[in-house]
């Protein structure tokens, strides 16, 4: 009778842990946060599922059985890059980043017949588009993937120069990607042949016309006041506009009035001028036009910025 009565001691024991630790095990499960992957065909068409929901740790494969595809006429499908981490799919990867993302498809162009011999090997060609070199610099530059781009110019992004008109960077239309005039350390992550097209916006010395942006691009339009540097600007689908401007948001000048922000009157959208982290989430060509208030003719300074008074 004793042993019996240890026996059943020990059992209701165990049923009174049980549930508690069984519970415990699925509260746990229950807080896996999930994060939102999305697919961007990047100027094609999506012919698989676009969006999946993944969970740091698993295994991208586990979630997304099969590679993404896409078609898009005169173009072969490489895989799929995130423009934020620098990071091209692979499904045997981990999920590592507890943030969801945005992958934009990558394009190769078929070959499709011409006269003059396709790069081969990691070589960047630079397409002046109707303009010249400044200083003569050469058009084609031998690189590493990981190099700086300002390595692989020796130095410094090259300018080009074209009558009526001002340079506004190197343009890839395959992928929509910019070169960073002003970061330093930016650089490339790919490898491949890659041509890069000069970008011009009218205004100079010979007049000139402009003609109209493709492709994934932001205009800016002063609306009436005066904007030192680019007015265009090539993006990718969940790119940051911090870094699509190259590091700020651009703020022009009015005499008389106050700047108050860039407006997409087509969608009613400002862009968040004190976000570092907003970042753009269609693909497309946009133009945001300056809103003004009336009253002084200084924007207020934001950011890390000191004030002189001459009082």
């Amino acid at each position: 009778m004793r042993k019996f009565t240890k026996i059943l001691a020990v059992l209701l024991c165990v049923m009174m842990v049980l549930p508690v630790a069984v519970t415990g095990v699925f509260a746990e499960s229950a807080q896996a946060e999930t994060f939102n992957v999305f697919f961007n065909a990047n100027g094609g068409t999506m012919t698989s599922q676009d969006h999946y929901v993944i969970s740091v740790g698993q295994k991208i494969g586990d979630v997304i059985p099969t590679m993404p595809t896409a078609v898009r006429e005169g173009y072969t499908l490489d895989g799929w890059y995130n423009e934020m981490y620098g990071y091209t799919l692979s499904l045997d990867d981990t999920w590592t980043v507890a943030n969801g993302a945005v992958f934009i498809a990558l394009w190769t162009k078929n070959s499709g017949g011409g006269t003059t011999p396709t790069p081969t090997g990691n070589v960047i060609t630079l397409d002046t588009n109707g303009g010249t070199m400044d200083g003569g610099k050469p058009t084609t530059y031998s690189y590493t993937t990981g190099q700086k781009y300002v390595d692989i110019f020796g130095g410094s992004i090259p300018t080009a120069s074209k009558s009526g008109f001002t340079f506004q960077g190197w343009l890839n239309n395959d992928y929509n990607y910019m070169i960073p005039m002003n970061d330093p350390a930016a650089y490339i992550t790919v490898s491949g042949p890659f041509t890069f097209v000069a970008q011009w916006t009218a205004g100079g010395s010979g007049g000139g016309t402009t003609p109209t942006p493709t492709g994934n691009v932001i205009v800016l339009d002063p609306n009436g006041g005066a904007l030192a540097g680019a007015t265009t600007f090539a993006f990718t689908v969940g790119q940051k506009y911090v870094d699509i401007f190259g590091g700020s948001i651009p703020v022009p000048t009015r005499s008389g009035y106050t700047f108050e922000g860039w407006l997409n009157e087509d969608y009613n959208y400002t862009i968040p001028m004190s976000d570092p982290n907003a970042y753009i989430a269609a693909e497309g060509t946009w133009t945001f036009k300056a809103q003004w208030k009336s009253g002084g003719s200084t924007p207020t300074p934001t950011g890390n910025t000191i004030v002189l008074d001459p009082n």
